[in-house]
């Protein structure tokens, strides 16, 4: 759908250009005691470095739109490329 007016831009990506469109990526948040630690650097890039150690793209290295609960894998839109149905 895109941007909606009045809405705090989440992302810069329109339809079709965001790997979790694929079902490559997902959001995560670290949790301890039932809570989310939206705000815990520490924790979140202990988790960005783990998703890295197991192949996977982690937003929160990226320059623009750094999103430090963002993984996806690092070859997503070579998949898509290649999908019979999105050619």
């Amino acid at each position: 759908a895109g941007p909606q007016p009045g809405s705090r831009i989440v992302t810069n990506a329109l339809p079709g250009e965001s790997a979790h469109n694929y079902g490559l990526a997902f959001d995560a948040v670290p949790m301890l005691y039932g809570k989310a630690l939206w705000k815990d650097a520490a924790r979140l890039a202990q988790m960005g470095e783990f998703g890295e150690s197991v192949g996977l793209e982690w937003a929160g290295r990226w320059t623009r739109f750094r999103e430090s609960v963002h993984f996806q894998h690092p070859k997503w839109q070579e998949i898509v490329r290649g999908c019979p149905r999105t050619r």
